[in-house]
This record gives structure tokens, C-alpha cells and sequence, in this order.
């Protein structure tokens, strides 16, 4: 959808919004369109910040009206 994260491989030299790491270019990492955030790969903070994103995608589905 719209504004969902998405995996990128990283073309300027850019940090972790997460834990401030180095992200170097072409390096994986999640970017959040919504917020503009860029989560590295390399850190770890990638994977925790999509486990999140999937854990509320499921719970807003489950918990909505239909």
C-alpha cells in the first residue's frame, strides 16, 4: 500500500533514525515514506522496525471495523 516501508539500497551516506548508526551506500535499509525514516539493515534496526510495522498492520486488521 501507500506509505508502507519498503527495502532500498542506500545511494548517499545516511544514519539509523533508530540507534544513529552509519548507513554507507548500498546498504540495505527500510525506508518509511510516512516520516521519511530509514531504518539500516546492518544494525538490526531494519528488521525490528518491519516486525513492528507487521505486528500493527495485524493487530489494525483484527481490531477494525468491517
Amino acid at each position: 500500500m501507500r506509505g508502507d516501508p519498503y527495502w532500498l539500497s542506500v545511494k548517499c551516506p545516511s544514519k539509523c533514525v533508530k540507534c544513529g548508526g552509519n548507513i554507507l551506500p548500498k546498504d540495505r535499509a527500510l525506508f518509511f515514506p510516512v516520516g521519511r525514516e530509514l531504518y539500516g539493515a546492518s544494525c538490526g534496526c531494519a528488521n525490528d522496525a518491519l516486525r513492528k510495522f507487521s505486528l500493527d498492520v495485524e493487530h489494525e486488521e483484527n481490531y477494525s471495523d468491517k
